[in-house]
């Protein structure tokens, strides 16, 4: 049904196909309900492509943008969160949740110290940023709530160390898919330099991932925030208090969960081996799965008497999507096992608990599938190729990096996927760099891998700032903070970063003298700058340096002026007495003898 609606969607004008992008946005401002403003998106996109009908509008959403959104490789994310969600169900009743909350409180003896865990525990899970979403959000809630961080402040951290994270990885999904999408490409505009090599060397230039994880961990550290996120922060400290490790651990019990099934019972120990032993045969299965897959495939492929595959070829030929389902079905199994085993609950228990995890995310599962509902949407109306028909074969070459990010972030931003935007991007903006060097073979030059990293950088910024995003639906929903909170939190701290990106790609490709690497830690100078400037603690809000700058200012320019209202009262005196005196010397020598 998708093939047939593309080839029957009538002539519209460019421009109207950013309309379903603005209503939505409309209608989640103004009715604060993000399913209700994803729907109308659809409903004016399937007008759209109805010559104008909006009855057969409504019907289109349904029927082909949702219907298909549900046909394809996202089947398998749908069955890895279901079967996650399940997994954080039994080990929150079985009281595996609650023991390893205690153990990551007894080191979060502050606000500070859980928030540079929860980053921590983020860069630990590089290989796949839904792997990393779906891990640590509902392990570090439980902690981040007891030591008064906010929801918001957990899912910014959940959002920004798991496809920042993975992107820059080498051993992650992320690389498997870059490699599987300019392998091709990057023949057929004849480089000659390894495909795997060209990748790793645009990793510097990818200025917005590097630069977004460590914006995580300097507004852990400095325990500084700016904007909504301060006003959330300082609610969740006022809502929890200040908490010592024995209040946060007894803490720990009520925040586990909000469905009955999922919490555990009085006399249950918490024990976190039954939490590690679910999550670690979990890690364990997916790197040996992707070794597996991988190995089994590109044997397939080449045949038997091919030579060994390197880590990039096993990573290019793995099933990941199997592998993601096959580990999460491991890990349920795992820790139904472990429960039934210690007696700590029946088999009907266990179920009802994993049937009660994945009832948790019903609204935002809802959430997903309407925003994939959006991206074939986008798809059909042929957003992106509208976007980026700004690229010409006379673009200037020192410009193509920046307008690539910048037109990626737009595409990523209305279509809420990045991993869609990089697809659109590559052919488009790739074979620009190479354009100037002549026919034959060529090398990869700092051109080609500023506009790669470029794309990189801009897709991931228009996730962070989407409310359609997959990535961010998913860490506000495993995080349970609101979507449109955690937008509205998040946005102002990705806005920072994408606008020192930018500069940063506009110098590096304005330059052939300064090297990316060089300019990655002017960049987290300039972040940890704007925090010591603009940013304010939680916890004594008026502590912000540019409000002490400028009361420090106000107090001295009063002080000044009351200085100069004294010399100017000083010097009319004087001027007065130098009158009186002279007036009393005129009338002696006037008076008479």
């Amino acid at each position: 049904m998708f093939s047939e609606v593309i080839e029957s969607v009538p002539s519209i004008p460019g421009a109207l196909c950013l309309l379903p992008s603005v209503v939505i946005v409309l209608s989640a401002i103004l009715s604060q309900n993000v399913c209700f403003a994803l729907f109308t998106g659809l409903i004016v996109g399937g007008t759209l492509i109805s010559a104008y009908n909006p009855f057969e509008g409504f019907l289109r959403a349904g029927d082909t943008f949702l219907y298909d959104a549900l046909q394809g490789a996202d089947q398998g994310l749908l069955l890895f969160t279901w079967f996650m969600a399940g997994l954080v169900g039994v080990i929150s009743r079985n009281g595996g949740a609650l023991g390893l909350g205690k153990v990551f409180v007894q080191y979060a003896t502050s606000a500070r110290r859980a928030q540079m865990i929860a980053v921590l525990v983020g860069y630990l899970v590089f290989f796949d940023d839904y792997s990393s979403i779906l891990i640590v959000g509902p392990t570090m809630r439980p902690v981040t709530d007891a030591c008064g961080v906010s929801r918001e402040k957990l899912a910014f951290f959940v959002d920004s160390t798991a496809a920042p994270v993975a992107s820059v990885s080498i051993l992650s999904t992320w690389i498997g898919f870059k490699l599987s999408v300019a392998q091709q490409l990057l023949q057929q505009m004849n480089i000659s330099d390894d495909v795997f090599s060209i990748l790793i060397g645009a990793i510097p230039y990818s200025f917005y991932p590097i630069l977004a994880m460590s914006m995580a961990m300097l507004v852990a550290a400095m325990g500084k925030d700016f904007g909504p996120m301060l006003v959330a922060e300082q609610h969740a400290r006022k809502k929890f208090g200040a908490k010592t490790v024995d209040k946060a651990a007894d803490l720990v019990d009520s925040n586990l969960g909000s469905e009955p099934d999922m919490e555990p019972d009085p006399d249950t120990p918490p024990r976190a081996i039954n939490a590690l032993i679910p999550i670690l045969s979990m890690l364990v299965a997916m790197a040996s799965g992707i070794i597996s897959s991988g190995v089994s495939r590109y044997y397939q492929a080449l045949g038997d008497a091919a030579a060994p595959p390197s880590a990039v070829e096993i990573l290019s030929h793995a099933e990941t999507t199997k592998v993601l389902i096959w580990s999460s079905l491991l890990a349920d199994a795992m820790a139904i096992l472990l429960t039934i085993g210690q007696r700590l609950l029946t088999l009907e228990q266990c179920m009802a608990a994993w049937v009660a995890g994945i009832r948790s995310i019903t609204v935002g599962f809802l959430t997903l599938v309407f925003a994939w509902g959006i991206g074939n949407m986008s798809t059909v109306l042929h957003v992106g190729s509208y976007v980026s028909s700004a690229f010409g074969p006379s673009f200037p070459i020192n410009l193509l990096p920046p307008a690539a990010m910048l037109i990626s972030a737009f595409v990523s931003v209305a279509s809420g996927s990045s991993w869609g935007t990089m697809v659109l991007m590559f052919p488009i903006a790739l074979p620009l760099t190479v354009a100037h060097d002549g026919d034959g073979p060529v090398r990869a030059n700092d051109s080609l891998l500023a506009t790669l990293g470029a794309i990189i950088s801009g897709s991931m910024f228009g996730d962070h700032v989407s409310p359609i995003s997959d990535t961010t639906i998913l860490s506000s929903l495993c995080s349970s903070c609101d979507l449109m909170q955690h937008v509205r939190t998040q946005g102002p701290y990705a806005c920072v970063v994408g606008l020192i990106s930018l500069l940063l790609c506009l110098i590096s490709s304005s330059s052939s003298a300064i090297v990316a690497s060089m300019l990655l830690p002017i960049g987290i100078l300039l972040l940890a700058l704007i925090l010591h400037v603009f940013g304010s603690s939680a916890e004594h809000p008026q502590t912000s340096t540019i409000q002490t700058r400028m009361k420090s200012l106000m107090s001295w320019k009063m002080f000044r002026r009351a200085v100069d209202d004294e010399n100017d009262a000083l010097v009319t005196s004087h001027k007065l007495a130098q009158e009186e005196m002279e007036a009393i010397e005129m009338g002696n020598t006037r008076s008479p003898v």
